[in-house]
């Protein structure tokens, strides 16, 4: 359920007036038409979404976790074939694999199961279903894993079980145990990170600060470091330090073998976040928790649909829009009237037009950026009626392809000699889990 911060109810006939003001300000703005082309202008980068002539290269790329997989393949379980060929080739490198370590490990000892966290893989759902079924949820009953808030779910108190470990065997209590992991494209990995932690606030004032003394900005930018690029990002962690001493990176970016080393973790089960649906029940079927699934969420208002992409998209806008205001409202102070709550709104609404659960020629309602009083709720209920109106047009794929299309062009904003570094930084994740060094859609154009 979403914790928003409402305003107090407001019972004058102004406040009436306002009201019913909004209302029609919501009612006439949002129109939802396809569109082959469209541009994306943020407040330093230009992303333009091709959603017909460019999208079969963006396709390449996948990075989608929406579950569009379960259509064409039919279900696995942990002993199929693909998960066994992964194993082996990620085995295969685990010669060249040295001094790693599996920095965080969650498990339930009743259900078997244990996880090596991955940042930016799909990890909020795994933490999410094992804090759920042990209870570990800061005192609060939900109706379902999914309705925990992102606060409890990572800066919650850490359960006891937790371990990690460094160069040495996992501890033999987990021997008994299905061990699953996930990776994803690095690409894709890092994109989703940039958006997630310096397009929007969250780590502006903790890593962000870094970037800020690194590339020199002015007093006022780093009091205000809003306006960090996707290639700054990039330039920043692959520089000389990092290159020569990578297991210093932050989780969120840190290339596998420094975050959960498969050559350490051994797990039964090497998920992929392209596959991520499929892969996911599959663990939970070994483990008799696909009753997880099922368990009603509070996120959707419509609880009769059998969506499973419909719910996957609202409640990750909720998620992200109620941590983003309260990351909001800590900052405030720091932010000095340089990034009022209209702005945040509006980068939400592109993150969402970005990771395709909005349409990208839909601009946000222009009440929500000339004031400051629309609570989160009645943003999230616009995004909700936005993506509800598409989704009835659109094709499936068709924001999925978007997504996809998005990350593209915004890796066209990074120079040739950063993204060497980046393959350099990453080659043994490439090679590892199979994934391409050199996509065409990223370096034919170059």
């Amino acid at each position: 359920m979403m914790r928003f911060h409402w305003l107090k109810p407001i019972i004058t006939t102004t406040g009436l007036c306002f009201l019913a003001a909004a209302m029609y300000c919501w009612m006439t703005t949002i129109v939802v038409r396809p569109s082959k082309s469209t541009t994306i202008r943020g407040d330093f980068k230009t992303f333009r979404l091709i959603m017909k002539e460019d999208i079969a290269s963006a396709r390449l790329l996948s990075s989608s976790s929406d579950g569009s997989d379960l259509e064409a393949v039919p279900p696995l379980t942990v002993d199929s074939p693909v998960f066994t060929q992964r194993l082996k080739r990620a085995n295969d490198f685990c010669f060249q694999s040295f001094g790693g370590k599996a920095g965080r490990v969650i498990f339930d000892t009743k259900h078997r199961i244990a996880n090596c966290i991955v940042p930016k893989v799909g990890c909020t759902f795994w933490i999410n279903v094992i804090r759920f079924i042990k209870n570990e949820t800061g005192g609060k009953v939900f109706r379902s894993p999914m309705d925990i808030p992102r606060l409890i779910t990572h800066y919650g108190n850490a359960s006891k079980d937790d371990v990690i470990w460094h160069d040495k065997e996992p501890p033999k209590y987990l021997g008994h145990m299905i061990r699953f992991m996930f990776v994803r494209d690095p690409y894709a990995r890092l994109w989703s990170a940039w958006i997630d932690k310096f397009f929007l606030p969250d780590f502006w004032y903790t890593h962000g600060q870094l970037i800020a003394d690194f590339f020199r900005f002015t007093p006022e930018e780093k009091a205000c470091p809003k306006n960090i690029s996707f290639e700054q990002f990039l330039t920043y962690f692959t520089s000389d330090t990092f290159l020569e001493n990578p297991g210093t990176l932050n989780d969120h970016w840190a290339p596998y073998k420094y975050v959960c080393d498969p050559c350490l973790f051994r797990p039964h089960v090497l998920g992929k976040m392209e596959t991520f649906a499929r892969d996911s029940r599959a663990i939970l079927e070994a483990a008799n928790l696909t009753w997880v699934l099922s368990a009603q969420t509070n996120t959707s208002r419509d609880e009769t649909s059998a969506h499973p992409v419909d719910d996957r998209s609202l409640r990750e806008m909720s998620m992200l829009i109620e941590y983003n205001y309260d990351t909001w409202l800590v900052y405030e102070t720091h932010f000095n009237g340089c990034f009022p709550v209209g702005e945040l709104y509006q980068r939400l609404w592109r993150a969402f037009q970005y990771n395709g659960h909005l349409p990208p020629d839909v601009k946000i309602p222009k009440c929500f950026l000339q004031r400051r009083d629309f609570t989160p709720r009645a943003f999230f209920d616009v995004c909700t009626d936005t993506y509800t109106k598409w989704r009835r047009l659109a094709e499936r794929k068709v924001y999925v392809d978007q997504k996809k299309a998005a990350l593209v062009q915004g890796y066209m904003s990074v120079s040739t000699p950063v993204l060497k570094k980046v393959q350099k930084m990453f080659q043994l994740d490439f090679d590892m889990f199979g994934y391409d060094k050199t996509p065409p859609e990223l370096f034919d154009y170059r």
